[in-house]
């Protein structure tokens, strides 16, 4: 668990943005990728209203209770 200072109220707004960071030698690509992936597999990741530290929520999608489709069988092989 983290209980450092958090993020400040003003970097808020601007940590999921790609080449942001606050470290020397940082990228500024960890939170824009994981917020990225997130989204490219239907889910959502958000920096939680200011606590001790800096804490984040990812929520995925429930699995449809559609049927999974057969596998397919690879062609026989060639005679």
């Amino acid at each position: 668990m983290d209980d450092g200072p958090g993020i400040p109220a003003e970097l808020r707004p601007q940590i999921f943005e790609p080449f942001f960071t606050t470290r020397p030698g940082g990228t500024g690509l960890g939170l824009y990728i994981a917020r990225e992936l997130a989204d490219a597999n239907g889910a959502t990741l958000e920096l939680l209203p200011k606590s001790p530290g800096a804490q984040f929520r990812m929520t995925l999608k429930r699995a449809s209770s559609a049927p999974t489709p057969p596998a397919v069988e690879p062609p026989a092989p060639a005679q």
